[in-house]
């Protein structure tokens, strides 16, 4: 099954596609994805895409404050590909970027993993960025986020697992 997300071509403006994955909320885990980009990303980054890790818009409070929306966010658009560290309305910080620019036209293998506060993001199997965080972000979900200005751009999404980690992946790279 591949999940594909395209804007309709009678929408106008930017539109934006949501989808979030029907599993149980985790916190140490793993995720491997394939994605494609099929047409051109604008170069002024209208058109980009995200995944969501550890998504969850189940409102907690966080140091006294109410956060209506938790997440790593793996936003990918024209010439970047980057993580930030989001809570609304309290943060929304980039935490790594990555040199790693994904391209329309070829199938990429996505892997993101999350053990206690590390996170590590690899790309074709080499990894691109990794984040430690001091107050790591309370359980979520998956979900793949959109903003498409172009009705020609279609994202394409294949092969996706994600299982609950025990113990941290070690890689030869950590």
């Amino acid at each position: 099954m591949v999940l594909i997300v395209q804007k309709p071509a009678s929408a106008e403006g930017q539109v934006q596609a949501f989808a979030q994955l029907n599993v149980p909320s985790f916190s140490n885990a793993y995720l491997s994805v394939r994605f494609y980009v099929d047409g051109a990303m604008s170069v002024d980054n209208s058109d980009w895409f995200s995944f969501n890790w550890l998504f969850s818009p189940i409102p907690v409070t966080v140091d006294g404050e109410q956060v209506f929306d938790s997440r790593y966010q793996l936003p990918v658009g024209y010439n970047y590909f980057e993580m930030r560290r989001l809570q609304q309305p309290l943060t929304n910080i980039s935490v790594d970027r990555s040199f790693a620019s994904p391209v329309p036209g070829r199938w990429y293998q996505l892997e993101i993993a999350t053990f206690d506060a590390y996170t590590t993001v690899w790309l074709d199997a080499e990894m691109v960025m990794d984040y430690r965080d001091s107050k790591p972000l309370p359980e979520g979900t998956l979900g793949f986020e959109a903003w498409l200005t172009d009705p020609d751009i279609r994202l394409l999404f294949d092969d996706i697992k994600l299982c609950k980690l025990n113990k941290p992946i070690i890689t030869d790279v950590q």
